[in-house]
């Protein structure tokens, strides 16, 4: 866990990597960038990031909270993509250093 990375997130990406870092990168590379079609690396990931969601919800067991929480993560991130692309560009973003 990278705590500093946590506090000072200001993008959900940047929070769900921060969190679990080992398993952040094994569902990366196992998972997320198996799926990913090799011409479109950087678009139409949409598909490949909510089975990465999934894997981990059925990792964690079968309960429904899990899954509801994983899906409302995985739809956060996806809100938090559009934002990046849409409005980000219109607006100058500066973090707050702590």
């Amino acid at each position: 866990m990278n705590i500093k990375g946590l506090l000072t997130s200001y993008r959900v990406k940047d929070f769900l990597g921060s969190w679990n870092m080992s398993v952040h990168e094994w569902l990366k590379y196992y998972v997320y960038l198996r799926l990913l079609d090799s011409n479109k690396r950087g678009s139409g990931n949409v598909f490949a990031a909510l089975v990465s969601f999934l894997v981990s919800a059925i990792w964690h067991g079968f309960y429904p909270g899990f899954y509801s929480f994983f899906i409302g993560v995985f739809v956060v991130d996806y809100w938090n993509k559009l934002a990046q692309t849409t409005a980000a560009p219109h607006f100058t973003w500066v973090p707050i250093p702590i």
